[in-house]
């Protein structure tokens, strides 16, 4: 209560400390209070008896220096005696003319607060007459954390815990209830041999925002998304370290169907078999620009850049910089692909009421291989491209056409399938993409009629090969002909037509 009326009684001093939270508000209200302390400390105190106290706060999550943190010294024996500081951009500070004595330091931040921390770290420190003490605090460690949140034992092998706050994308404020879900997969072997499956990990946003994974692969390459009724975040990558911790903050913003972007450019009839088939990639008023460098700095030009789950995409200047419009507000994923690099990928916070600006650097060359031609004769097989134009007409399915491909130019087959409503294409980490369908299950995949299992589509088809793709979100919206295997389990399916 003290420091509240601390607060309002100077509130230009917590605008120029920059603290706008909760308990970096009251941090400023403590520096406040140690600041008439400091008066009174200097008046009882003779100059020369007094010591000083240096020291450093580090981010132990990042191994990095904390900026900004609202250090305080308070005695032990008189609490009404406290000293403050603000930590420099090396994260040092220092406190002259302290009384000699026993304190307690501790210090204050905004990152405390996203990491769910009650209770500011602190040490014991002991000023002696005309010495220097030194202290070094710390955020506490990933495993530390860990332990707080989830309990000492965590579940499963070197398990790890993703944790972070669910806001709103323009205004920043807390969305409890919002709905975290985590989805990787794993081999499996057992009686029935060898197989991938998909896991998920969901849970909900507490009170003031928070939510809290435990017990996740630390050896997994996971992708989490959020949602709040109609808000919804994109797609991004994750990972833990083992017994560890990691943080991922979501936005959540509202967004507008593609199906009605498309309506505009479509006939009457496609536009209502796009409806029909529940097709929506999100959309909005968002902005973001940027530049694709290298990691010695140098503009890339001709970079493919895109935004996971939407089909806004382009291509870089000769100066590597970037514009994209239309693109929805939350958190999603930002890609930039370019010949002689692995496709790199960066999250990025997008805002309906502000524009974002984002630096892809792409650090890991990859060997080009000379190029060699193959010649032979395809295969007799059963062609039914006429049934493609009437199913096209008939809705039922999300369809892509050959006009869709030349429009959208994608580098690799998966591109197609980015920003289709109840499909998403996730990372192998570094090996391909999976395409999946509603719920992380895996479709059958027909290739001019013919099944095929376990096959990298991106490996052995390219864009300017095909003709049209056909997409079934289940039994039900399947043709009969194309329904091979769906009823044992799986979810959908996934039907390609290539040039002959």
């Amino acid at each position: 209560r003290a420091r509240r009326r601390h607060l309002r009684r100077h509130p230009a001093v917590v605008e120029a400390l920059g603290l706008g939270r909760l308990a970096s508000a009251l941090a400023a209200a403590a520096l406040l209070t140690a600041a008439g302390a400091l008066d009174a400390a200097a008046q009882s105190t003779p100059p020369a008896a007094a010591g000083s106290v240096t020291g450093r706060v580090l981010d132990s999550l990042t191994a990095a220096p904390l900026a900004g943190a609202a250090v305080q010294l308070v005695s032990r024996a008189r609490q009404s005696l406290a000293y403050a500081a603000a930590t420099d951009s090396a994260g040092r500070f220092h406190l002259d003319g302290v009384a000699p004595g026993e304190y307690v330091a501790g210090f204050f931040h905004a990152v405390l607060d996203s990491l769910g921390v009650e209770d500011a770290p602190h040490r014991l420190v002991r000023v002696a007459a005309g010495a220097e003490a030194d202290v070094a605090l710390a955020v506490p460690s990933g495993r530390t954390l860990a332990r707080a949140h989830c309990g000492k034992r965590p579940r499963g092998d070197s398990a790890g815990v993703l944790l972070g706050h669910a806001m709103d994308a323009d205004t920043r404020a807390p969305l409890p209830g919002a709905k975290v879900v985590v989805t990787w997969s794993e081999v499996v072997i057992d009686q029935r041999g060898l197989r991938r499956e998909q896991r998920r990990a969901p849970t909900v946003a507490r009170g003031d925002g928070l939510y809290v994974l435990c017990g996740l692969p630390s050896d997994a390459d996971m992708v989490a998304d959020a949602t709040l009724g109609p808000r919804r975040s994109g797609a991004v990558e994750a990972r833990v370290p083992p017994f560890g911790l990691a943080r991922r903050d979501f936005t959540l913003g509202d967004s507008v169907s593609a199906a009605e972007v498309a309506a505009a450019q479509r006939s009457s009839r496609d536009s209502a078999s796009a409806t029909a088939a529940g097709v929506a990639m999100a959309r909005g008023s968002a902005r973001l620009s940027g530049r694709v460098r290298t990691l010695r700095g140098q503009p890339v030009a001709g970079a493919l850049v895109m935004v996971w789950g939407s089909d806004v995409t382009g291509r870089t200047d000769a100066d590597g910089g970037f514009a994209l419009l239309g693109l929805p507000a939350g958190t999603y994923t930002l890609e930039a692909r370019a010949i002689g690099f692995a496709p790199k990928r960066v999250p990025v916070e997008l805002s309906s009421t502000r524009a974002t600006a984002a630096t892809v650097t792409l650090d890991e060359p990859v060997a080009l291989l000379t190029s060699v031609t193959v010649y032979g004769r395809p295969p007799r097989r059963s062609r039914d491209l006429t049934g493609f134009v009437q199913r096209s007409q008939q809705g039922g399915g999300h369809f892509v056409t050959r006009e869709d491909i030349d429009r959208r130019n994608p580098t690799v087959v998966t591109d197609l399938f980015r920003g289709v409503s109840g499909v998403q294409v996730v990372s192998r980490g570094g090996m391909g993409y999976d395409v999946l369908l509603r719920g992380g299950c895996r479709p059958v995949v027909f290739v001019d009629g013919v099944p095929v299992r376990d096959v990298d589509i991106d490996m052995v088809l390219y864009p300017r090969d095909l003709i049209g793709i056909e997409i079934y979100s289940g039994p039900a919206a399947t043709p009969a002909q194309f329904n091979q295997g769906v009823q044992s389990g799986n979810c959908g399916t996934v039907v390609i037509w290539t040039r002959q």
